[in-house]
């Protein structure tokens, strides 16, 4: 099959060969019924890509005479129900009316989801309701799923409360009408219209019922929408609510949880939350990918202090997580706060394929300002062991994960506390530096000038002492040095010529 389909996928194959076989005339002959109903089965479910050669079946079986119960029709009105093709579904229950044929309550349930005006709903329900359907098993649930939209956005525009709408519901479906599908599609219309104190009643009601206890699927519904909201808070009592009924997290969820926490700029419980997911082999392409992009970027540069344009995208990644305390830490302890937090990633595609060495103590007084280095070392120091005391637990697994993240939580607010700190510390440092600086300089033009004659020795001081656009500023005429240069101009054309001026006394003038 693959080397007549290699162009085509799996399903694509198995349905050009199943269409195939019935439109050969010798093979369509000797089908039977059930022959006819597995072909069905498997091409109604995965309409509409499929739902031509369903129907192209179905008039081979139209052409053969063959005696069709209410069990194909459903399978034929299925794929019209799948493809949301209400002109062949129609053309269906007209071919069931000419037969004579007896609606089951299957049919009923497809009708219902092909309807979407919700009065049309309400008119097929209370049918159903005096044909006594609903009274049969599972009915009930799966007519309440078919409705939980509805039922959600009238509760909203009502502006109901969960009691009045659960109690609503109870008295129009009946005391069983909560079921595991119908509770999800409730679940899924409260978080889009970002009722998340809904949401956590409506699981606490899923775990009281027997017959619709939460799953996975419900478990990263909740977290999918406490990421679109942005709640940490909500993230974290979903996770102790589904921990204390003794539910796993699922890798799906999980995922759902670190970009909530990427988003949110929390690096600390990023670090703790990739760090249970390896340990619980829960990692997912997403998170290794993020991960190695951030440790990509903590690498140090090449010899040569060249670095290339993947790696300077990486940088730029670290840099947006710590965004919120970048003032504080320098790109050295950004980098080195990046590999404690991630220590020998998975390998993935855009990963890294090495185990990262720690960095060298002396990159930590590597920044664009002067640095206090001690302190700003034993600040780093201890956060550095916060992050290592939650490591080791979760490698103990001593905590669950709700735990961790809130004490994850108390070290990102601690770290966000002490970016101030480091900030005032490297001013401190610039400024130290600054002065350190002008004192050598004092020192040395001192030793400069004490080496120069007397006479020179003042206008050099003096020159020197004022920069060179003072210096030009004061040379204007209404300057200081403008002034006493005009002064010793003035003083210089009244001071007489040589041999001007000067009379002989002995000597008396002559008319």
């Amino acid at each position: 099959m693959s080397e007549l389909h290699e162009d085509k996928g799996y399903e694509n194959a198995v349905v050009e060969c199943l269409a195939s076989v019935f439109r050969n005339e010798e093979a369509a002959a000797v089908a039977s019924l059930d022959a006819f109903k597995m072909a069905l089965a498997y091409l109604s479910p995965r309409s509409p890509t499929t739902l031509h050669q369903s129907w192209e079946i179905f008039r081979v079986m139209g052409r053969r005479r063959m005696m069709l119960d209410t069990q194909v029709m459903n399978l034929v009105l299925l794929g019209a129900v799948q493809a949301s093709d209400l002109a062949r579904a129609h053309r269906c229950l007209e071919y069931m009316a000419r037969l004579q044929l007896q609606a089951s309550p299957r049919t009923w349930v497809l009708i219902l989801r092909l309807i979407q005006v919700e009065e049309i709903r309400r008119y097929i329900l209370s049918m159903m309701h005096r044909r006594g359907l609903l009274d049969m098993p599972g009915m009930v649930t799966e007519m309440a799923s078919s409705l939980a939209d509805h039922d959600v956005y009238r509760a909203i525009q009502l502006k109901q409360n969960l009691e009045t709408s659960v109690a609503s519901q109870t008295a129009l479906y009946g005391p069983r009408w909560l079921g595991h599908y119908s509770a999800n599609k409730i679940l899924q219309g409260y978080g889009r219209y970002g009722k998340l104190d809904d949401m956590y009643k409506i699981v606490n009601l899923m775990f009281a019922s027997k017959t619709a206890k939460p799953s996975e699927v419900t478990f990263s519904t909740a977290m999918a929408h406490c990421r679109i909201l942005g709640s940490l808070r909500w993230a974290i009592k979903f996770l102790r609510l589904f921990e204390r009924h003794g539910q796993a997290i699922d890798d799906s969820s999980l995922r759902e949880v670190f970009r909530l926490i990427y988003n949110r700029k929390r690096p600390i419980m990023l670090g703790m939350v990739w760090r249970y997911a390896r340990l619980h082999k829960l990692t997912t392409y997403h998170m290794r990918w993020r991960v190695g992009s951030l440790v990509k970027g903590s690498l140090p540069s090449s010899p040569r202090g060249e670095t290339t344009k993947e790696q300077k995208m990486a940088r730029a990644k670290v840099k947006q997580l710590f965004c919120h305390i970048q003032g504080g830490l320098s790109e050295a302890e950004q980098q080195r706060l990046v590999q404690a937090l991630f220590p020998q990633p998975v390998l993935s595609k855009g990963g890294v394929r090495h185990i990262l060495r720690p960095a060298p103590e002396g990159r930590l007084a590597e920044s664009k300002y002067a640095v206090d280095a001690e302190t700003t070392a034993a600040v780093m120091d201890r956060i550095l062991r916060g992050i290592e005391k939650l490591g080791e637990m979760v490698n103990a697994k001593e905590v669950p994960l709700s735990r961790l993240l809130l004490k994850a939580e108390v070290r990102d607010g601690a770290l966000s506390k002490q970016a101030p700190l480091l900030l005032q510390l490297r001013k401190r440092g610039r400024s130290q530096r600054l002065r350190a600086k002008r004192i050598s300089f004092r020192a040395s033009r001192a030793k400069r000038v004490g080496s120069m004659p007397r006479s020179v020795r003042g206008r050099v001081t003096r020159s020197r002492m004022i920069s060179a656009p003072g210096r030009k500023r004061m040379s204007q005429p209404g300057g200081r040095l403008g002034r006493r240069r005009m002064y010793s101009i003035r003083a210089k054309a009244k001071q007489p010529a040589s041999g001007e001026g000067k009379t002989d006394v002995g000597e008396m003038p002559t008319d």
